[in-house]
């Protein structure tokens, strides 16, 4: 299958689930989950609630990413009451309705966790060449149109990796963070990985939920977010340590 017909598939759940989150069974739940995280940004951000609302009124990018950000993040929730997580729900209310890579890519989204990357090449417009600093595998190379014209070798990024008919792809919710920040979370997970687990090995299924580095990651979540979160926000125009003034934000 091509990689167009593959990103199609992609867009279209994405879609899908952006209005799925909205049914009756989620919508108080999916708002519920939105007005947990948009404050936690704001405090990873040292911004105030009010202050991070008007600049996203004025700041599409910004205001799309964490969108997405929130979105797939709910995608992997688990609640303890039915239904228990959407993606399991769609699958078996409407599963019907999507193709089979469509389902897949669903799944993907819901088990694979984000992880720290290193960029090694890139060929603008096609694909980006990365190494998985905490999974111990071969360099992976992302088919990757939109990302392979901004990112550029010897940096780092924080996404998730999925895999279709064994080509991969970095999902929406991805961010280029600087060499210290990947450093710093590199030493965090090590530093709370038992030691049985170290160093870490070669995990070949990026979705497996049942690997304890997956496992691993997973519970590292968090500590990935708000290091993407802080990154696509590090402008001269918000600086992330005061309050940003009125008059000024309009002049944003």
């Amino acid at each position: 299958m091509s990689h167009t017909i593959i990103h199609k598939n992609a867009r279209e759940i994405y879609i899908t689930m952006q209005e799925y989150v909205l049914t009756r069974e989620w919508k108080g739940r999916y708002e519920a989950f939105r007005q947990i995280r948009m404050p936690l940004f704001a405090q990873m951000l040292s911004l105030s609630e009010e202050t991070l609302f008007r600049y996203l009124v004025l700041n599409d990018e910004q205001d799309s990413f964490l969108d997405g950000l929130i979105l797939i993040d709910f995608l992997n929730q688990c609640f303890d009451d039915e239904p228990v997580n959407i993606v399991d729900h769609y699958l078996k209310r409407r599963g019907w309705k999507s193709t089979t890579d469509a389902r897949a890519y669903l799944q993907c989204l819901r088990d694979t966790p984000w992880s720290i990357y290193k960029i090694l090449d890139a060929v603008p417009g096609e694909s980006l060449l990365v190494e998985d600093l905490i999974r111990e595998t071969a360099p992976i190379y992302l088919h990757e149109y939109m990302g392979s014209k901004n990112l550029f070798p010897g940096e780092y990024l924080v996404t998730q990796v999925t895999s279709l008919h064994d080509t991969h792809f970095m999902t929406k919710a991805s961010c280029r963070v600087a060499p210290h920040v990947a450093s710093d979370m590199i030493a965090t997970i090590q530093e709370d990985t038992p030691a049985e687990h170290l160093p870490f090995e070669s995990v070949v299924d990026f979705s497996n939920p049942g690997h304890p580095i997956n496992q691993i990651l997973h519970q590292h979540k968090d500590l990935m977010i708000a290091a993407m979160v802080r990154s696509a926000f590090s402008m001269e125009d918000i600086h992330p340590s005061q309050e940003i003034p009125t008059q000024e934000l309009h002049n944003v």
